[in-house]
């Protein structure tokens, strides 16, 4: 048999199905034809499809060194690399394909969701203006890739633009599409983003994703009772997102019990679905019931049960019920058996610094901020383990709070006689209608409610006068920050900002922010429009906020060390990785606050 046959044959057992027959029958040609990149290709392609990616890494990597020169066997390693974990080998396998070839839309697309997926955004952005212009402009693909770069990066309006053009080229992409009516919801184009889900499903395309949109679209809406059936078809086509979008709307419409079911049959079914059952153990955990994971947990496959994120989230509810000890060796055979999932190493320090060992705490902290130096949350691990090990000097270092918290006033928004009518005026239109019950799943609040856009996006004039009066106090904090390359927060000071977010909570009775960070931020901030008369007088500081006591508890004490009273009209402006969380109010008034988080430089 020729070369040629044996190929021919091999890829007609390929595109059959019949993929252990085509590794022999190339094994069997490559005997008499030894180094046929041809040949080693199709093997390596046919061993990944029979599961056995190791065996096809060593086919795939002979391949490329055969054919030194073809962009598509690097393409292919490439791929083969990062299914097996080893991202950094894919980058350089992707960018060699470019090299060869610096038009190859694969290798583009590949290496754009590698960096996507790693939370690279400036590099996925950079990228994909590159393979916007390596191909004049033409080719659909390369904008819908520029809009997902420049969604990761919030650039919502710029990536409304990129996937314009991708449809101007291509009217009928389906990523396009779908990309588009997603940054249409980041933006407050409610309608518009539902609408362009039914065009989607009218034609056709019912995945989940297209499905849950569709129902959040219509949940920010005020429409919730509609917004249940695509809820539940996305649930049953698999969607792990769309379970927790439907719990948190039972969990904010006082339908607890209801929700447990819906999570208990999840994971029932985490032989056929494990995503969704280990989204149902998240939910649990959101929802402060530790108890449900671990009566769960013995439910689950037994192959579920030695997975390393099913293990991990059983350490988070070991920590939560105070088994300390079980939670740091859960935690840390999680983390040994992968030791590159940032959520699996954040549980291994935060159950290191639970069971008292801080000294690892410190180094495994240190190790993550260098590999992620803006997710604040490595700082806040970080800060704790020096705390806890007497380090002083550098704690106050980061936790200088009389430096670094500042609070300041807000100017009179335009159109109001005081801040008593603009404040009245803003709680009337963001909370005076709220549909929900309570506070969100997965967010700070608890016992209060949360506005469900970001306010950024809200065009009514009392939201955007407010917005429009921050930018001065902002300015003001920023120019006094200065630049000092040692810290965090001032390493990343260019004298400009821009104000990432701003949302509304209304806490009722009872209510208070547990101890937080803003991860993805740089400066956060709490505005106060509506402070409950136990401010004044409750011994225990109750409404104010508390700054450095971490969400959870270590062996040596950890309590707050900085309170700011609050008062209307005050905005309390501080670095983005500092805890910071509010003593329960104790009476029946609201205290009513605007947020936002603000990010160095100008708006991207």
């Amino acid at each position: 048999m020729s070369r040629q046959q044996a190929l021919e044959q091999a890829l007609a057992q390929y595109q059959n199905g019949r993929f252990a027959d085509a590794v022999s029958t190339a094994d069997r040609a490559l005997v008499q034809f030894p180094g046929s990149a041809e040949l080693l290709h199709l093997k390596a392609v046919s061993l990944r499809k029979t599961g056995n990616l190791p065996s096809a890494l060593q086919a795939m990597e002979a391949a490329t060194k055969a054919s030194p020169e073809n962009p598509e066997m690097r393409n292919t390693f490439g791929n083969m690399l990062n299914a097996a974990g080893r991202r950094d080998e894919a980058e350089i396998a992707f960018n060699q394909a470019l090299d060869l070839k610096p038009d190859y839309a694969p290798a583009y697309k590949n290496l754009i969701t590698l960096y996507l997926n790693e939370h690279r955004s400036n590099d996925a952005f950079g990228l994909a203006n590159r393979y916007v212009a390596e191909t004049n402009g033409k080719d659909a693909d390369a904008y819908e890739c520029l809009g997902r770069s420049c969604k990761s990066r919030r650039a919502w309006h710029a990536a409304i633009a990129a996937f314009e053009n991708c449809l101007k080229i291509a009217p009928a992409h389906m990523a396009g599409r779908y990309g588009l009516a997603s940054v249409l919801l980041e933006v407050g184009e409610h309608q518009k983003s539902a609408a362009l889900c039914d065009r989607l499903m009218a034609d056709g395309q019912t995945a989940p994703q297209i499905l849950r949109l569709k129902a959040r679209a219509l949940m920010e809406q005020g429409l919730l009772d509609i917004a249940e059936a695509p809820l539940m078809q996305a649930i049953g086509a698999g969607s792990p997102e769309a379970l927790k979008d439907y719990t948190n709307l039972l969990w904010m419409t006082d339908r607890k019990e209801l929700a447990d079911e819906v999570l208990a049959g999840a994971v029932g079914a985490a032989g056929a679905r494990p995503h969704q059952a280990a989204m149902a153990l998240d939910e649990w955990i959101d929802m402060e019931r530790p108890e449900q994971v671990v009566a769960h947990y013995a439910r689950l496959p037994q192959a579920l049960q030695h997975d390393a994120l099913f293990i991990t989230r059983l350490s988070i509810a070991k920590d939560e019920l105070g088994e300390t000890e079980d939670a740091f060796h859960l935690a840390e055979a999680a983390y040994t058996s992968l030791p590159d999932v940032n959520n699996v190493a954040y549980q291994f320090i935060q159950a290191s610094l639970m069971s008292g060992r801080y000294d690892k705490a410190l180094e495994e902290a240190r190790k993550w901020e260098g590999r992620e130096p803006l997710d604040q949350n490595w700082i806040a691990l970080k800060v704790d383990a020096l705390r806890m090990l007497g380090r002083t000097e550098e704690f106050q270092e980061l936790m200088d709070f009389d430096r670094f918290v500042k609070p300041a006033q807000l100017p009179l928004p335009d159109g109001y006689a005081s801040l008593d009518e603009f404040h009245a005026d803003f709680i009337e239109q963001v909370h005076g209608k709220s549909a929900y019950k309570t506070h969100p799943l997965g967010q700070s609040a608890r016992q209060g409610i949360q506005s469900p856009m970001n306010l950024m996006f809200d065009e009514r004039p009392v939201v955007q006068n407010y917005i429009k009066q921050l930018y001065e106090p902002v300015q003001a904090y920023v120019d006094a920050l200065g630049h000092d390359p040692n810290n965090p927060i001032t390493a990343r000071n260019t004298g400009q900002f821009h104000i990432n977010g701003v949302w509304s909570i209304y806490l009722l009775a009872g209510g208070r922010h547990v101890s937080h960070t803003h991860p993805h931020g740089w400066i956060s901030s709490a505005y106060y429009m509506a402070v409950p008369p136990e401010a004044d007088t409750d011994p225990d500081r109750a409404g104010w906020i508390k700054f450095g006591e971490p969400p959870y508890k270590m062996p040596d004490p950890a309590p707050a060390l900085h309170w700011v009273k609050p008062t209307p009209g005050t905005l309390v402006l501080f670095p983005a990785y500092m805890w910071h969380g509010t003593v329960p109010i104790s009476g029946v008034a609201p205290r009513v606050t605007a947020p936002l988080d603000i990010l160095p430089g100008a708006a991207p």
